[in-house]
């Protein structure tokens, strides 16, 4: 039996995504970066995401992105709550079973982004090069639904880890 309401989770974060990658698109190619800013670039290939420096201090960081990729951090579960890093167990169930239940996703393609970041740890996500879904996120948290067992036995997704030092 199906989940409903993992199923309404898949569309809406699926939605979510085409939404960013439309917005990131347009909106941020003409940002400017202030001189001595904090600068992280941001490479998509489609199967991995590299990151340089993969290691930045908190506070605004610009990210200079260079193919499809998808910044996820923890999402705020209350009202008045604060979006930020992610704890090791959820890093741990991103990589292994394309867990994103209580984050906040942002996708991004060819622009510069800013976000203000406190200490501690966000992922990376390629997306496909081509725009093609489904995306493989949501095929692995699908699988691992389903089938626990071969979920465990297959190999992490390429997540690329930022880390914000104090």
């Amino acid at each position: 039996m199906r989940n409903p309401g993992r199923t309404l989770s898949v569309l809406v974060t699926g939605t979510v995504l085409a939404a960013g990658v439309v917005t990131a698109c347009d909106d941020h190619t003409a940002m400017r970066i202030p001189p001595g800013a904090q600068q992280v670039r941001v490479v998509g290939t489609g199967t991995e995401v590299r990151l340089d420096p993969p290691t930045v201090r908190a506070g605004d960081i610009y990210f200079v992105i260079d193919g499809p990729v998808l910044f996820i951090q923890h999402s705020a579960a209350v009202q008045g709550e604060q979006s930020g890093p992610m704890s090791e167990d959820a890093l741990a169930r991103l990589a292994q079973k394309g867990d994103t239940y209580h984050t906040s996703t942002t996708a991004g393609m060819g622009s510069v982004s800013t976000f203000t970041l406190a200490a501690g740890k966000y992922a990376f996500f390629p997306l496909p090069l081509n725009g093609d879904y489904p995306d493989p996120l949501m095929v692995r948290s699908d699988l691992c639904y389903r089938d626990p067992v071969a979920c465990a036995a297959l190999p992490p997704l390429p997540v690329a880890v930022l880390e914000v030092l104090p």
